[in-house]
């Protein structure tokens, strides 16, 4: 007499395999959030630079000074007409001369001369981790340069 084995799962094997995909569901959504605003973090530094970037070389190319309006509040910096907005989870800070800070309330600005030099200052972004970079720009060579905080 021949037995026949039927083919498919024990409960047991589907209780394991659901246990697993359990695990790896609960330890991948944190992990995926913190990516997440790691990247977050990382797209707010380039578009920070960008910015510094595009308005010291502005102000060389037109003639004119160029200034970058950073407002910590808003989380926004602002050149000419282009403004770019950062994560919440960034907090931004700034260091700038005072004589130009007086023109606009509650923000800090940055402004590039034609020949390359700026009036100096530097703009801090900080993670929700409490790491951070300063983005320093020189008075006198208007280069940018990144310093950990």
């Amino acid at each position: 007499m021949l037995l026949h084995r039927q083919s498919g799962f024990t409960l047991l094997e589907i209780m394991v395999v659901l246990a697993i995909a359990g695990l790896v569901l609960g330890v991948s959504g944190p992990m995926a959030l913190k990516l997440y605003e790691s990247t977050q973090y990382r797209s707010a530094v380039k578009d920070v630079v960008t910015s510094l970037t595009a308005a010291r070389y502005g102000a060389i190319s037109s003639g004119q000074y160029v200034d970058v309006i950073t407002t910590p509040e808003a989380r926004t910096i602002r050149v000419g007409k282009k403004e770019v907005s950062l994560s919440d989870s960034v907090k931004l800070s700034v260091t700038s001369a005072q004589s130009l800070n007086q023109m606009i309330d509650g923000a800090g600005v940055i402004r590039f001369f034609p020949d390359g030099t700026s009036t100096g200052g530097s703009i801090s972004l900080e993670h929700k981790n409490g790491h951070g970079i300063r983005l320093r720009v020189d008075w006198l060579l208007g280069s940018i340069t990144q310093v950990a905080l």
